[in-house]
């Protein structure tokens, strides 16, 4: 997803059947205990579904996109026989108007 080295959003089943979090920063110790982070959840229920949907395209991504292989390596992800989409470049698009 472009300059973007992580998701900053969290997507999953949590105390309610469908949750969506925004954070500052990546779940990891060096960001945990060592400064002061933030999440909160994205309560509208349209908002929700845009970052969703964000987070899909950003799946789709097969012009920037990384695959962690098993051991370790990461190997860069070529469009197979599918038309190029590059999440961000979409978005940015989308978002000109």
């Amino acid at each position: 997803m472009g300059k973007v080295p992580h998701s900053l959003f969290r997507v999953g089943r949590f105390p309610r059947p469908f949750e969506v979090f925004c954070t500052s920063a990546d779940w990891m110790n060096r960001n945990l205990h060592r400064r002061v982070e933030v999440c909160f959840p994205i309560e509208s229920a349209k908002l929700r579904q845009r970052v969703v949907e964000e987070l899909e395209l950003g799946l789709k991504d097969n012009t920037n996109a990384w695959e962690l292989l098993e051991d370790g390596t990461y190997r860069k992800v070529e469009p197979a026989g599918e038309a190029s989409l590059a999440a961000q470049l979409q978005l940015q698009a989308e978002y000109a108007h």
